[in-house]
């Protein structure tokens, strides 16, 4: 797994490779890598030597591109409403440290023969001993690796300015520790390193993503600084008939300092508080009804950060998207620290260590903290200041007597408002629910709560 991520991501990365966008065909298409078991000689199996008219004819049929000819065909995509991954159906996947998706041991992660179905790999070098020039072994179990969009992620990880070799190193490198989301989500997240969350994906989510893309694409290039998250990848592992898709993006959390509260909060009211249980953990993450507090990040940034949620809301709200939460980690400064607004981001670390530890729960995952260089104190303030003080915003003045640094970012942006959800808010209507009350309202309504309810927290 790790290995076709590691391929994937340098061969699109290669300064040859690198050409403008074109609309027509990078954000429909797909770009898979088939990886072959060996046999028990260390040489190929029977159909390492390519792919088949059959498998081709399965794999378009499933939704794949067929690798036969250099020109690459846009994926057919599944119809909607598909059944829904469930975590116990993904091989290898366990709520501990482990490698992830295959369970294979990372020894024997490298892989033989690779066939390609994209153009931009199309002079790529297949060799079944050297991949990124290193010598590598067999696969222990024939899989499909498809890249979703290469082109177009390599471009939105330059808007992020996210350096290729470095990611790549992190996630190749780095120990992959799931961890189960909360709530009723089958999703499964896995941290790699400090910067990066890989999120599972039921079919809808990852159909609508890929529709959504070109709007998405264009928003991050205008807005360097939003706070949706920041999506570098999109994929799909096919092993053993199990097709499993899955995000990479940005940590929220992406810094070294312990999370000391952590909240996700919607704006409505309904079930939007976490349970006395929930509260005993260390990692609880509160809701709406929970917060009874401001987020004191002084005129200035409250100011830049409410403009940035208003053109973040306006793209969700004319994607059809509703369901998102804005997510909230605050850490305590501890006192005599030393540490200031004029420190930078502490967030470029690639290694191991996530930084808060039992922290970083599932409801991290994923948006905006790439690290800058850039001080809150500055005179003239723009949409880096949203990190500049190790990943986060120091607090404008003392809480209850102490400062604090805020990491925020809008998370599960993938909900479109669907017939699912419309039945869901007719429903609650005949309940007479207000829609003040509930989460599932329609996208316009949705904004315009949300944003409300969040202006109201800031100060």
């Amino acid at each position: 797994m790790k290995l076709a991520l590691s391929k994937s991501i340098s061969h699109i990365s290669l300064p040859d490779k690198n050409r403008p966008l074109d609309p027509r065909k990078d954000f429909t298409i797909a770009s898979s890598l088939q990886f072959k078991k060996a046999n028990v000689n260390g040489k190929e199996g029977p159909q390492a030597r390519g792919r088949t008219a059959d498998a081709a004819q399965q794999r378009s049929r499933a939704g794949g591109v067929s690798c036969c000819s250099s020109s690459s065909v846009k994926e057919q995509r599944p119809p909607p409403l598909a059944s829904r991954y469930r975590p116990e159906s993904f091989p290898g996947v366990a709520v501990e440290q482990h490698e992830p998706f295959t369970g294979v041991q990372r020894s024997a992660t490298a892989a033989g023969a690779v066939d390609h179905d994209d153009d931009d790999h199309e002079n790529d070098d297949d060799s079944e001993d050297d991949i990124d020039g290193h010598h590598a072994t067999k696969a222990p179990a024939s899989f499909v690796f498809t890249d979703y969009s290469p082109m177009a992620y390599r471009h939105i990880r330059g808007f992020f300015n996210v350096e290729p070799q470095a990611y790549r190193q992190v996630l190749v490198q780095s120990t992959w520790h799931s961890v189960p989301t909360p709530g009723k989500s089958s999703a499964q997240l896995f941290f790699c390193g400090q910067n990066w969350v890989i999120k599972t994906m039921i079919t809808e989510e990852s159909d609508f993503l890929r529709n959504v893309l070109h709007k998405y694409y264009y928003h991050a290039r205008d807005n360097p600084s939003t706070l949706l998250p920041h999506f570098v990848g999109h994929h799909m592992i096919e092993l053993n008939g199990k097709k499993i898709t899955f995000v990479i993006m940005q940590n929220v959390f992406a810094t070294a300092n312990k999370i000391h509260e952590k909240y996700d909060l919607k704006g409505s009211t309904i079930g939007r508080f976490a349970t006395k249980v929930e509260k005993m953990k260390q990692t609880c993450t509160q809701k709406d009804l929970d917060i009874n507090r401001p987020i004191l990040i002084g005129e200035a940034r409250r100011e830049l950060l409410t403009d940035q949620m208003k053109k973040d809301c306006d793209f969700l709200r004319r994607s059809s998207i509703m369901d998102y939460s804005l997510l909230i980690g605050i850490h305590v400064v501890p006192r005599g620290s030393g540490r200031s607004s004029a420190q930078t981001a502490g967030g470029d670390h690639h290694n191991d260590d996530s930084g808060n530890g039992e922290g970083n729960t599932a409801a991290a995952a994923a948006a905006p903290n790439a690290p800058v260089a850039t001080s809150s104190a500055s005179s003239e303030l723009d949409g880096k200041c949203f990190t500049a003080d190790q990943g986060g915003m120091l607090s404008h003045d003392e809480v209850n007597g102490r400062r604090e640094i805020y990491y925020i970012g809008i998370i599960d942006i993938l909900q479109e408002y669907n017939l699912w959800k419309r039945s869901e808010t007719l429903v609650m209507g005949i309940r007479r629910r207000s829609l003040h009350q509930i989460s599932s309202v329609p996208p316009n309504e949705y904004a315009s709560r949300f944003l409300s309810f969040m202006s109201s927290l800031l100060v």
